[in-house]
């Protein structure tokens, strides 16, 4: 190593100085400048200190899956989901109005939809659809029957007809 060293010093010596302007290594110098720099490679290195710039990694297992989700009433999968609040809204229907037209409203004004009645309503959770279902009146009181549960290919299809009507 230190004969390495010393090469190296010598040779940065001469280049400071330009005794190497024009002139080349001799085969014989670069062939023992490569035999001192394998036989120091092919020793061990010295123990790991902050100038020799090796760095001891910790070596990593793989991270196992996550596990499913279940939907059990257990203490893992949804149940630890159950008391978040959601903001769950009916859509009975939608339309477009002009500012004038919405100033205009009273007590009284009827605004028509682009729903039909006895279509189905759309129930949002958090402004996602999930389901469709119909209106109901239990005493005097609106509900909606859920007929139908939205997957998710089903609501990025629906969007995309929400997008194609809107433009």
């Amino acid at each position: 190593m230190a004969e390495l060293e010393d090469s190296a010093e010598l040779g940065n010596e001469q280049i400071e100085n330009g005794d190497m302007e024009g002139s080349a290594l001799s085969q014989a110098d670069l062939d023992a400048l490569i035999a001192a720099t394998e036989q120091v490679c092919a020793e061990e290195p010295p123990a790991a200190s902050g100038t020799s710039g090796l760095v001891d990694l910790p070596s990593f297992a793989p991270a196992a899956p996550p596990p499913p989700l279940s939907f059990d009433t257990g203490s893992g999968g949804l149940s630890r989901v159950r008391d978040i609040p959601l903001e769950v809204t009916v859509e009975l229907g939608r339309t477009r109005l002009l500012i004038r037209d919405i100033m205009d409203l009273s007590a009284g004004s009827i605004i028509e939809l682009d729903k039909i009645a006895g279509e189905a309503v759309d129930l949002l959770a958090n402004g996602m659809l999930v389901a469709r279902g119909e209106v109901i009146v239990i005493d005097d009181n609106f509900g909606v029957r859920v007929t139908e549960i939205i997957t998710a290919r089903d609501r990025d299809a629906s969007e995309k007809d929400l997008h194609a009507r809107a433009a």
